[in-house]
Formats: structure tokens, sequence, C-alpha cells
């Protein structure tokens, strides 16, 4: 419906959601105002969305119990750490399929490892210049980056979305190189950054729920999460939220609190 809603709003069918005066109310679109094709196209991409997900997470699940199961067999147990864990997981595919699958091994790690190489330099500048723009008013009168909508103030002014976006990412950029070069140990700050992710993830978990349930109108019945989904939902937050705290106590506070 995201791709939709500038539309929507031209038209008068959703109201016009303001950042500097944010109503929650504003973000609700109401399906039964919409036209009979602007439904039948937000239920079909909706439905095509949650089958990818559902199918991304069947696929994952499988191919991740796979490489459990091999890494039992062929790599544990392993004193390895550091950058040599890389070569020992290639291991799984030279050992149980033959030499010859490093070569197939190394091209899917070239293409994971760019990819979201790529995703990251794209994706982190877009988001702190989406965050300007909901932040600061003048970011948001100069906001875009569609090369075609951009005009002399959007390229000249600092503090437009595009320039902030450029900004970004040469920043990325330099601290990228800064941090391969400089750090003994760049893989540290790796781990840290999963740790953080780790520990904000239930926090996401959370807000992605509850906005779900704030905004979305409860007589919507296409859209609105059924009773199952809620309460796997609100115990998927529960599990989520012990685990991490049990990763917080055993990763942070016992080595460094406990006596």
């Amino acid at each position: 419906m995201s791709k939709i809603r500038d539309r929507l709003e031209d038209m008068g069918l959703a109201n016009r959601f303001d950042p500097f005066a944010p109503e929650s109310s504003d973000l609700t679109v109401h399906t039964s105002r919409l036209p009979s094709n602007a439904v039948e196209y937000c239920q079909s991409w909706f439905k095509i969305g949650t089958w990818d997900f559902r199918m991304g997470h069947v696929i994952s699940f499988g191919l991740a119990c796979i490489f459990l199961l091999l890494a039992a067999v062929w790599m544990y147990p392993s004193p390895v750490e550091g950058r040599a864990v890389m070569g020992e997981i290639a291991t799984i595919f030279t050992e149980s399929l033959g030499p010859g699958m490093m070569s197939v091994f190394m091209v899917g790690a070239f293409a994971a490892t760019f990819s979201t190489a790529f995703n990251y330099f794209d994706g982190w500048p877009r988001i702190v210049g989406a965050c300007c723009r909901n932040l600061f008013r003048g970011t948001a009168e100069l906001s875009g980056l569609d090369l075609d909508e951009l005009t002399d103030a959007h390229r000249k002014t600092f503090y437009s979305e595009y320039n902030i976006y450029r900004v970004t990412m040469i920043y990325s950029l330099i601290t990228s190189v800064a941090i391969i070069a400089g750090f003994d140990r760049p893989v540290f700050l790796v781990l840290v950054a999963s740790a953080l992710a780790a520990f904000v993830a239930p926090v996401i978990f959370f807000l992605n729920l509850y906005y779900c349930l704030l905004v979305i109108p409860r007589e919507d019945k296409a859209f609105y999460p059924s009773n199952f989904a809620r309460l796997f939902g609100w115990f998927s937050l529960i599990v989520f939220t012990v685990l991490t705290l049990i990763l917080i106590y055993w990763t942070i506070w016992v080595p460094n609190f406990a006596a």
C-alpha cells in the first residue's frame, strides 16, 4: 500500500501524514474507501508478500538445518577462531562434496558479502536521509533522491535529503576503509554490531507488532492480524526478549560484573 500512498493522499482517500505533527490515525488507510481496483492491488501484493515471507522462512530453516548438520559432522569440535573460521566453513563443502566445490563456495561467499555491502552503502544513507527528512523541516522541504526531480536547491543545499544521502555514503566508505586498515581485528566490530542488533531487535519487533495493531483497522479482515497471528506475535516477543536477556547476562554481566 505504500506504493500508492502518495496517490491516495492526493485523492483524499487517506489522511496526509505530517511527521512534525504526527497522529497515529493519519497512518490508517480504510480500504472501504478505496476503489475496487486499488483494494485488489493491495491485497494481491499482500498475499504475494505473505507467501514470499513464509516460503523464505521455510527454505531458510531447511538450509540452516543442513548447515548445522554438516558443521556437526565435519567441523565439530574445532578451536578455530577469527578469520580462519571462513576457511573452516569452506571445509563443509570440500570434505563432504569434494575439492571442486570450493569454487562454488567462493562464488556464493562473494555474492553474499557483495550484496550485503551494496545494500549497506545504499540503504544506510537512505535511512539517514529519511530520518532527517522527518526530523528537520528544511530537509523535508528539499526531500527526494530521484535525479529527475532534483533542482539546483537540492544539489546546492547541504541539508537537502539528496546531499545528506551522499555525505552519509562517503562517510560510510571512509570509515569502512579506516576500520579495515586501522584495526587489527575488524571482525570484533562485526561482533559488537551483531550484539547491539540482537539487543535492539526485541524493541523493533514490539514496535512492528504494536503499530500493526494500532494502525490497521480491526474491521479490515484482509490486513488486520488474526487471533493466531496476534497470540503468536506476543509469544514470540516474550521468547525473543527472554533469550536476549539471557544473552546479555552470560555475555556481558557474568564476564564483567560477576565476582
